[in-house]
């Protein structure tokens, strides 16, 4: 039997120098693919910004910087802004830096950061509203499969924006949203092609929306699918189609509690030939008397409906056996534009003016 080379002989030594020359390849294969990557991705967010701009956006940053060698992809941008100025109400919105990362082994799972200085700016009545704030956290993961289908990941935590008066008109404690999407447009109205969940809690919102309550929420979840595809092309004629081939936005929860109301819905949402939101859902409703008050006085609700409503659904409100206030479950239908609770016609809905950009 021919005896085995000891270390160190020339068998040895071979070995280990091809180990070497194996991992230095390896290395400077990744060496490559990285820098690659980093200038693929460079090129992109230029190629992203100069299409945009040929849409009549603004998109502007002071610097790109591509850094995390060797284990991150991380573009960071100085002073980055989006904007719209030649809008029907122009907006725009400036932040102090946002930094996306991703790992080179999975371009399609991407990470957005962009906590700290925000402000933001839009048109409302011909008026400029400006805001300006910062924000301790927020952070959006987006991932893209093969297939087309996208994924994202939302948190928000101590966003705080103030008018130019000085005073609070935005903010938000603490925010979860996820959704997803796909890019079908063949799907039927039986499959989701998105859907959507939030979570938030201790809200401020603005003032000019003349909210019946005050402008501060203190909680909102909601879980919701979007049944049917809506395509592409300009939204009225899109959601005329989606409407047409029986889309429905399906509202498995949303629960609230704003002022002195509590209430969580279920049921199903879709729109009218005005486009126009109709739909029936189940209501249980707390607080519910107080919240009819408040809605006379503001203005909403007429002295008759608020005592009709007070009076009719009384009947329908339970009271817990130890007591407690009572909760109403009632059914809640939106017709030609009115709400309904139970069997009484309560207030106005709002109309939406569908823009091609959006609603």
């Amino acid at each position: 039997m021919a005896p085995r080379p000891l270390p160190g002989t020339p068998t040895a030594v071979k070995m280990v120098l091809a180990a070497l020359v194996t991992v230095a390849c390896v290395a400077i294969v990744y060496v490559v693919i990285w820098f690659y990557m980093a200038a693929s991705y460079r090129d992109a967010i230029g190629g992203w910004a100069e299409a945009r701009r040929g849409e009549g956006l603004e998109v502007r940053y002071a610097r790109l910087e591509m850094s995390g060698f060797p284990f991150m992809l991380r573009v960071t941008l100085e002073k980055p802004g989006l904007g719209a100025p030649k809008a029907g109400a122009p907006w725009h919105w400036d932040g102090a830096r946002a930094i996306g990362e991703a790992r080179p082994w999975n371009p399609r799972r991407v990470r957005v950061m962009l906590a700290g200085a925000h402000r933001i700016a839009w048109t409302r009545h011909g008026a400029p509203v400006r805001y300006r704030g910062s924000a301790e956290e927020l952070t959006a993961e987006i991932v893209t499969d093969a297939g087309g289908r996208r994924q994202v990941w939302l948190d928000i935590s101590g966003l705080v924006l103030k008018g130019e008066s000085g005073e609070l008109e935005i903010a938000v404690a603490e925010a979860h949203a996820e959704a997803w999407r796909t890019t079908s447009t063949s799907a039927d109205h039986l499959t989701a092609t998105a859907q959507v969940s939030l979570e938030a809690s201790r809200l401020w919102l603005p003032r000019g929306l003349a909210l019946p309550f005050g402008n501060r929420v203190g909680t909102i979840a909601l879980k919701a699918s979007l049944m049917g595809a809506i395509a592409p092309g300009r939204l009225p004629d899109s959601l005329a189609a989606w409407r047409d081939s029986g889309g429905t936005l399906e509202v498995h929860q949303l629960a609230v509690t704003y002022g002195p109301l509590s209430g969580r819905l279920t049921g199903t949402l879709a729109l009218d030939a005005a486009l126009q939101p109709i739909g029936a859902l189940t209501a249980k409703l707390g607080g519910f008397f107080e919240a009819v008050d408040g809605l006379r006085k503001a203005g909403l609700v007429g002295a008759r409906q608020a005592l009709m409503a007070k009076v009719v659904l009384g009947v329908l409100a339970k009271r817990p056996p130890g007591g407690g206030a009572a909760t109403l479950n009632a059914p809640l239908t939106i017709q030609d534009r009115r709400l309904y609770v139970g069997p009484v016609d309560l207030a106005e809905v709002p109309a939406i003016r569908w823009r091609d950009g959006g609603g």
